[in-house]
C-alpha cells in the first residue's frame, strides 16, 4: 500500500512539473486580460478539462490516434507553436484577441481554452511523459495522479486569476504586453523544438 501511495505521489510530482501551471498562468492571463473574472474562470476550467481529456486518451491509446491521422507529435508541436506566436504578437501590438461580435467572441474564447489545454498544458512533453508513465505503472496509478495534477493545476491558476482584478489597469496592460512577448517566445520555442525533432528523426 505504501509503495502504491509513493508511486502515485511520484507520478503526480512528475506530471505537475511537466504541465507546469506556473509557466502556463502568465500567458493565459495575458490572453484573457480584458475579460471578466467569470469569463477567465470558464476558459480556465475548459482548458484544464481539455488537457485532462487529451492526456487521458493518450494514456489509454498512446500515439495510435495521431498515427491514425498520420500526424507526428512534432507536427502537433509546430502547429500549436504557430498559433501561440500569433496570439503573443497580437497582445504585444495591442490588437484585440476577443472580438466584440457575439459569435466571434465565443470562437475566440474557445480558441484560448484550446490553446491553454494544448499545447500550454498538454504539450508534446506532457503527452510523451503520459505515454511513458502508463507503460511503466499501468493505468490506475497514472489515472489517480493525473486527476490530482489537474486539480492542483486548476487551483494554482485559479489563484493567479483572482489576483488580476486587484492589479491596476496600467500595470496590467504593461505586464500583459511583456507576457505577450513571452507568449510569442513560447511559440517560437515550440516551433524550434518541433523542427529540430523532425530534423533529428530524418
Amino acid at each position: 500500500m505504501i509503495d502504491v501511495i509513493t508511486q502515485i505521489i511520484s507520478v503526480f510530482i512528475l506530471l505537475l512539473a511537466i504541465l507546469d501551471p506556473f509557466m502556463a498562468a502568465p500567458p493565459f492571463l495575458a490572453m484573457t486580460r480584458k475579460m471578466k473574472e467569470e469569463e477567465r474562470e470558464k476558459i480556465l476550467r475548459d482548458g484544464v478539462i481539455i488537457a485532462g481529456v487529451i492526456l487521458a486518451i493518450v494514456m489509454l491509446i498512446g500515439t495510435a490516434l495521431l498515427d491514425l491521422f498520420g500526424i507526428s507529435i512534432q507536427s502537433f508541436q509546430i502547429a500549436g507553436g504557430i498559433l501561440i506566436f500569433i496570439l503573443g504578437t497580437q497582445i504585444v501590438l495591442g490588437q484585440e484577441i476577443v472580438k466584440t461580435d457575439g459569435k466571434k467572441k465565443k470562437e475566440s474564447k474557445d480558441t484560448i481554452a484550446l490553446l491553454l489545454g494544448t499545447p500550454l498544458l498538454a504539450g508534446p512533453a506532457s503527452i510523451t511523459t503520459m505515454i511513458l508513465v502508463a507503460q511503466t505503472y499501468g493505468i490506475i496509478i497514472p489515472s489517480i495522479s493525473l486527476v490530482l495534477t489537474l486539480i492542483a493545476t486548476y487551483i494554482i491558476m485559479h489563484l493567479g486569476n483572482k489576483l488580476v482584478d486587484k492589479i491596476g489597469s496600467n500595470t496590467l496592460d504593461a505586464t500583459s504586453k511583456f507576457m505577450g512577448l513571452i507568449l510569442a517566445a513560447f511559440g517560437i520555442e515550440f516551433i524550434k523544438k518541433g523542427v529540430l525533432a523532425i530534423i533529428q528523426v530524418k
